[in-house]
């Protein structure tokens, strides 16, 4: 289930794409391939169907000097850590949707615990940096 602030990020994030597109008169494949995502995954972003990452929105403010306003808090390329740069990292308490995205393959160990008839009974455990 999406949130009203989500929904409101997806909303101001489609707006601002859909006015940059424009104003550089960017078809969705342009677009797309200038920010290093599929033209599939932008139509979703356009259409408020999905979030995008914060690495994404940071490329779109970086590359088209994008500004965005949600519930009147407006941020720029600024609002995001530059690649690379350095300095303390401050403890965050994650939602469990980030949880699951930060999540690799090495971090996952899936066991095959019983067969009965035509079901599978696995054991996931998931690893968390401490």
């Amino acid at each position: 289930m999406v949130t009203r602030a989500e929904m409101e990020f997806r909303r101001e994030v489609a707006r601002a794409f859909r006015d940059e597109m424009k104003k550089r008169h960017l078809s969705v494949v342009a677009a797309a391939s200038e920010l290093g995502v599929s033209r599939q995954s932008l139509h979703k972003y356009l259409a408020c169907s999905a979030t995008p990452r914060s690495s994404l929105v940071s490329r779109a403010c970086l590359r088209w000097n994008l500004s965005m306003n949600v519930y009147g808090k407006t941020f720029t390329a600024g609002a995001f850590a530059a690649p690379g740069a350095s300095g303390t990292s401050t403890p965050a308490q994650l939602t469990f949707p980030e949880i699951l995205q930060s999540l690799r393959d090495r971090d996952l160990e899936v066991r095959l615990v019983r067969v009965r008839g035509d079901a599978l009974e696995l054991k996931l455990s998931i690893k968390f940096a401490s």
